[in-house]
C-alpha cells in the first residue's frame, strides 16, 4: 500500500466517506501531504500530516509522496507552475515542491522561479483574510479561494502567519487566552454557538467589525449579541467567547 500522498491540483476534496457523494469534510491543498490508512479500488484513506484530519480521496487526484524536499509554505501570495501543457495554480497556504514538478514526460516550471514569500505576521491575519479571500464563496469542508469555511478561512490564516491550528471551529476555540468583550482588539478569534455548541468563528478587524465566512467571506459589525447581519438587519451567529492566540 502506498504510504504517502499530495496533490498537484490547487485543491482535492477530502469526503466522510469514500463515495463522490459524500460530506467534503476538509481539503488537501497543492503540496500537501497526508498518511495513507487505508485502500480501495478507486480510494484512499488519509490523514493530513498538516492538522492530522482524516477523510477520503479519489485516487485520481493524488500521487505517491517520495518526501520530496519542500522548499517553504506558499504563504500569503498565489503563485504557478507552467510548461507547454498548460498550468497549475498553487493557492495560498498550498505548499510549493520545488523549482519543478514532473507530469508524465512533461516538467512544469515554477513561474519566474519563485519561492513563497516572507511569512506573515501573526498581527495581520485578519488584513490577510481581506486580501486574498473576502467575496470567495462559502463551501462547507473548504479551504481555499474557490471555497471556504469559516474554520478554512481562520485555519489558513493561521498557516500563513505560521502558526498550526487545529481545523474545527470547537477545537480551534480551545486554543488561546479568553478576552472579555469589551478588552477584543484585531486579530482576536470570536467563536458562536447554537445551544452551547460551537458552530462559527471569524476574525476581528477592529472592536465593531468581524470578517467570517457565511455565505461567502464577509465583513459584518460584531455587537455584544453576535455578529449583526448589515444586510438583512439581524443577529445572525449568537456570541460565544473571543480567544487571543500568539505565536
Amino acid at each position: 500500500m502506498i504510504a504517502k500522498v499530495t496533490t498537484f491540483n490547487s485543491w482535492v476534496p477530502v469526503r466522510h466517506e469514500p463515495s463522490s457523494a459524500s460530506e467534503n469534510v476538509t481539503s488537501l491543498l497543492f503540496g500537501e501531504t497526508a498518511k495513507v490508512l487505508e485502500e480501495t479500488e478507486e480510494w484512499l484513506k488519509i490523514q493530513l500530516e498538516y492538522d492530522h484530519y482524516i477523510g477520503w480521496v479519489g485516487k485520481e487526484y493524488v500521487f505517491e509522496s517520495l518526501d520530496i524536499l519542500k522548499t517553504e509554505v506558499s504563504l500569503n501570495k498565489n503563485t504557478r507552475y507552467t510548461g507547454k501543457g498548460g498550468i497549475i495554480y498553487v493557492p495560498v497556504g498550498g505548499e510549493l515542491l520545488g523549482s519543478y514538478i514532473t507530469l508524465g514526460e512533461e516538467r512544469l516550471l515554477l513561474e519566474n522561479n519563485s519561492t513563497a514569500s516572507d511569512q506573515v505576521n501573526l498581527s495581520k491575519i485578519g488584513e490577510q483574510a481581506i486580501k486574498q479571500f473576502l467575496h470567495a464563496p462559502y463551501l462547507w469542508g473548504g479551504r481555499s479561494i474557490h471555497g471556504i469555511d469559516c474554520s478554512g478561512l481562520v485555519q489558513v490564516c493561521m498557516k500563513i502567519a505560521g502558526k498550526k491550528f487545529p481545523r474545527d471551529a470547537s477545537k480551534q476555540a480551545m486554543e488561546g487566552e479568553r478576552i472579555d468583550f469589551g478588552d477584543h482588539q484585531v486579530n482576536d478569534l470570536v467563536y458562536f454557538s447554537q445551544n452551547e455548541r460551537i458552530t462559527h468563528v471569524g476574525i476581528l478587524l477592529n472592536k465593531n467589525q468581524i470578517i467570517h465566512a457565511s455565505g461567502r467571506v464577509r465583513i459584518d459589525e460584531l455587537t455584544e449579541q453576535g455578529i449583526f447581519n448589515t444586510e438583512t438587519q439581524k443577529i445572525t451567529h449568537v456570541l460565544h467567547s473571543i480567544k487571543r492566540v500568539s505565536l
